[in-house]
């Protein structure tokens, strides 16, 4: 998981004005496929299998693609640092922020007053 950023910051990277049939310009075209490919594979996964995933190898990005249709499931998640994410989500709505506000954990509290500051311009 933690290589689909590194191939996607290197498909952004191709250099311009390199010839379309040069080996630099076919890495690069490869490099976007796989990248298209794996984000692709990623998103209908449902959330069964997206919880037994290990957090050590997701890096923020491809988390926060990964909740994504995954909200309502993910808020209910055993690990704090998923329903962080959560709090964080671009998607996330308010009656989730407020379920999350009350949540056990401080490291979910911080991110949801995180997320309400940010939106309110804090």
């Amino acid at each position: 998981m933690a290589a689909l950023v590194t191939l996607r910051t290197a498909a952004r990277e191709a250099p311009d004005g390199v010839d379309s049939k040069s080996p630099a310009a076919k890495q690069a075209a490869d490099v976007a496929r796989t990248v298209k490919e794996a984000g692709r594979r990623l998103a209908p996964r449902d959330w069964r299998w997206l919880r037994q995933l290990p957090l050590e190898d997701l890096n923020p990005e491809d988390l926060d693609r990964l909740l994504t249709g995954h909200l309502a499931d993910a808020v209910n998640d055993a690990r704090a640092a998923i329903r962080a994410a959560v709090a964080v989500h671009r998607d996330v709505d308010d009656a989730t922020l407020l379920l999350l506000a009350s949540d056990p954990e401080p490291e979910v509290r911080r991110a949801v007053t995180a997320r309400i500051l940010g939106a309110a311009g804090g």
